[in-house]
């Protein structure tokens, strides 16, 4: 019995397969979660562990004091908080992944974001909107050193992680960044115009200034993410040997 012409032909890939091949470089990526550059993976991972619960106690204190539930949702350095504290919950979980899972590569790229956006939230704050609240607002010490936590040792979190892991930060994981950007524009939008007020000042969505710091902003990021991928790249050239942090990875 003869065959027909298209039994032999292989079946077309998954979408989310296609893709995730199209974003890696290397075809056959592995996890490289579990390894560190410059100190022993075990202190990179209690790192982590501190991390988590820093960006998750902040998180929780945002939504516990807020009027409504809804009311840091508008805000950005909500957003990194909460990018933190999923990146490190996840890296400790996903270290050790198969290297076929999706798991662990979700949490690479979200590592990546959250270097990206903290970066973004540090520099908009202290350049425009803390110089803005200390002319325009009575700020007590609590009150700065609020702020301090919120837009400072909550990025320094991340930057910590970057300067000591194997992020790549390679130029297709950029269109995350991306869709996340325009995802927070639309985000911060919608709150301008629902409290008919600006969420941040300057960023009333009207006038040609808006708009350019808006621009500004989502270049900012992307200068963010390209640092990253310079920090790699400087990393790999002084320590091209790292360490793994136990015999459980999977490279």
């Amino acid at each position: 019995m003869s065959s027909s012409p298209n039994q032999h032909k292989p079946l077309p890939k998954p979408l989310l397969t296609r893709f995730l091949n199209y974003i890696w470089t290397n075809k056959t990526p592995k996890n490289t979660l579990n390894q560190s550059f410059f100190i022993k993976p075990e202190s990179l991972n209690k790192w982590r562990k501190l991390s988590f619960l820093y960006n998750f106690g902040l998180l929780s204190t945002a939504f516990f004091v807020a009027p409504k539930l809804s009311t840091p949702l508008k805000y950005l350095t909500i957003w990194g908080i909460f990018s933190n504290a999923v990146y490190f919950g996840l890296v400790l979980l996903n270290k050790n992944a198969p290297n076929k899972s999706f798991g662990w590569k979700f949490t690479y790229v979200l590592g990546e974001l959250a270097f990206a956006v903290e970066s973004l939230v540090f520099s908009f704050f202290f350049l425009i909107i803390f110089p803005w609240m200390l002319k325009t607002r009575v700020m007590s010490n609590f009150d700065i050193f609020s702020q301090i936590c919120l837009h400072l040792f909550a990025p320094l979190t991340i930057w910590v992680e970057t300067a000591c892991n194997h992020l790549e930060f390679p130029k297709k994981h950029g269109i995350f960044l991306g869709i996340l950007m325009i995802l927070y524009s639309f985000n911060n939008h919608f709150w301008t115009k629902i409290n008919n007020k600006p969420v941040y000042p300057h960023l009333d969505w009207k006038s040609n200034k808006s708009h350019l710091i808006g621009l500004v902003c989502i270049g900012l990021s992307f200068v963010a993410y390209w640092l990253g991928n310079f920090l790699y790249k400087k990393k790999k050239a002084q320590r091209p040997n790292s360490r793994l942090s136990d015999k459980k990875s999977n490279l």
